[in-house]
């Protein structure tokens, strides 16, 4: 549906662990599982034409490939969290741990150069909006 709404082309994959997908749920297995679907886009588009889409856990991988990847178009950003140990623990928790914190998106977000929307509902019960905000203010520090 969303290829029909934006007559776009849209990939549209699981990580490890994740959905349908086997394998194990790791930052490093879904960070490989990001990769190889951008490898797949570059045979078939060039890196100007590909905007990135994020939800949720999902962000943390999407702004990674970002960071790494300064020649995509945009990316879209929905519910993002900041960490895995921010969306769980809190500030305090993610610092205590923070070698075991993943996906720390608070410290990524600014470094990618292509624009970047932020999407998240006051009403999400999963993470809340106050992450979708710090994130959005990470990137305005950037962007002014």
């Amino acid at each position: 549906m969303m290829s029909q709404l934006c007559a776009s082309d849209v990939l549209a994959y699981d990580y490890c662990g994740y959905g349908f997908s086997e394998g194990e749920p790791s930052e490093e297995n879904c960070i490989q599982c990001i990769d190889a679907a951008y490898a797949y886009l570059l045979q078939h588009f060039a890196p100007n034409r590909i905007v990135l889409f994020g939800r949720s856990i999902g962000t943390g991988p999407t702004v990674d490939l970002a960071v790494r990847h300064p020649e995509i178009r945009g990316v879209i950003l929905q519910s993002p969290i900041e960490s895995c140990g921010r969306a769980v623990f809190g500030n305090l928790a993610s610092w205590v741990g923070y070698r075991m914190d993943l996906f720390r998106n608070y410290e990524k977000v600014d470094k990618v150069e292509c624009p970047v929307l932020v999407m998240h509902g006051t009403d999400d019960d999963i993470v809340p909006i106050e992450s979708g905000m710090a994130i959005q203010e990470a990137r305005l520090r950037v962007t002014g």
